[in-house]
């Protein structure tokens, strides 16, 4: 069971120390960035180069050209900053739901994310999304734990899916075959998805489910297991793609899993689900 928030928290997991300050952000939510424009979405650094700064997001978060004046799109990092995006500069996948954005941000020096070279992604391991939640006036951060439930081999497997009706060949094509029981609301599409090593295993971007009702967004609530059943893109799609090319990428060549837990946004150590904690609606 999650236990309430506290301002300190002491962890010591496995010979690892783990500090969690309130107020302090924790290493995921220092790479995702949110984004704002003609439409709203989240996003994670993957390069940077000098003060330039390479951000990896879905492609239809950011799909819509920006007007002349307004509705330019922006990131604000994990600080609290704004930085307007370069978008004719920007790199979109002929393919996947994908694109590289680019910003701008002198004399800092934001981090990168850890990217998995592993070619496949198990089903059952443990993974945790970083993204940005709209909750129409404001955004707020959102960090959770969850489970892989299942991956698509081939367009024949669409068939088999019982739990997502909405989900179609388009979606297969646009990489979507990593369904994972991590809840997500809008604001969320772009975000990170991280196994237990903190590295970065899919590209959230897809909901298993409508939850685009105004009443819910304007309410922010906590995000629960009905918001489950999501989808995202494999990493691996990305780091073959035309669009990491002359990248400075972060990639871990190491195997397996590490056996503890990142902490949750309000400092609390998530612990391993029994089940139902972060159940699939039924």
């Amino acid at each position: 069971m999650i236990t309430s928030p506290i301002n300190r928290l002491l962890l010591i997991i496995s010979g690892i120390l783990i500090v969690s300050i309130s107020g302090c952000s924790s290493p995921q939510q220092k790479v995702t960035v949110s984004i704002s424009g003609r439409s709203t979405g989240s996003g994670f650094i993957v390069a940077k180069s000098n003060d330039t700064y390479y951000v990896l997001t879905s492609k239809h978060v950011v799909g819509i050209p920006p007007g002349q004046i307004d509705d330019k799109y922006k990131v604000k990092t994990f600080d609290g900053r704004e930085y307007e995006i370069n978008y004719e500069k920007l790199r979109p996948d002929s393919k996947f739901d994908l694109a590289i954005i680019e910003f701008t941000a002198k004399g800092k020096n934001y981090t990168v994310a850890t990217i998995s070279n592993l070619e496949s992604l198990p089903k059952g391991i443990t993974v945790y999304i970083s993204g940005w939640k709209d909750c129409l006036k404001e955004r707020k951060y959102e960090f959770n734990e969850g489970k892989v439930s299942k991956i698509l081999l081939s367009k024949s497997d669409i068939s088999k899916i019982s739990d997502d009706p909405d989900y179609k060949e388009e979606d297969y094509n646009e990489g979507y075959i990593v369904n994972y029981t991590n809840p997500t609301i809008r604001g969320m599409s772009g975000s990170p998805v991280f196994d237990k090593k903190g590295r970065v295993v899919a590209i959230h971007g897809k909901p298993g489910h409508d939850k685009e009702n105004p009443a819910i967004l304007t309410k922010c609530p906590a995000l629960d297991e009905s918001f489950g059943n999501n989808w995202g893109i494999p990493i691996k799609n990305f780091l073959k793609s035309s669009i990491a090319s002359n990248l400075q990428l972060k990639i871990d060549q190491s195997a397996g899993e590490l056996q503890t837990s990142p902490t949750t946004s309000n400092g609390n150590k998530q612990p391993e689900p029994s089940g139902d904690i972060f159940k699939r609606p039924e």
